[in-house]
């Protein structure tokens, strides 16, 4: 199974071969009938279903009109169920902005773990070793 992550500029990647690939390529996988697993790498929601929708019905099958009209419909009723959830949980912003807001609330939250953190390792670290900190040799300066 293919595991292959989209972007939000609508790149994807093959994860277990590390390189991107086209669109052209992943018609050719569900043509052929390849097992594969997309995610969105903003979410990490799998989005397999839709992708293979997507560029099944591009593939030219013979579909008639009404099972392409169903899945159309259906896919733009799962897409306004997703945009009034992430609208309602950002309060009237636009759901591209709750993602922004999201991921740089996460970053600076992580930034400023991983700095408490590595604060403490670092004077746990002095302490074994006895080297003063910054601020006792501040502090020496000033006395002498």
């Amino acid at each position: 199974m293919l595991d292959i992550k989209k972007y939000s500029n609508g790149r994807f990647f093959d994860a277990i071969n590390r390189k991107y690939i086209k669109a052209d390529r992943i018609k050719e996988l569900i043509k052929k009938g390849e097992q594969i697993k997309v995610t969105l790498t903003t979410t990490g929601e799998e989005i397999t279903e839709s992708i293979i929708a997507q560029y099944a019905g591009k593939l030219g099958s013979k579909k008639t009109v009404s099972e392409k009209t169903e899945n159309k419909d259906s896919q733009q009723t799962a897409d306004s169920e997703k945009t009034k959830s992430e609208s309602a949980a950002v309060s009237g912003r636009g759901s591209s902005d709750a993602r922004k807001i999201d991921r740089f609330l996460n970053t600076d939250a992580m930034r400023n773990w991983v700095s408490d953190v590595i604060d403490k390792r670092i004077n746990q670290v002095l302490d074994v070793i006895n080297l003063p900190t910054r601020d006792q040799i501040a502090e020496l300066n000033l006395n002498i």
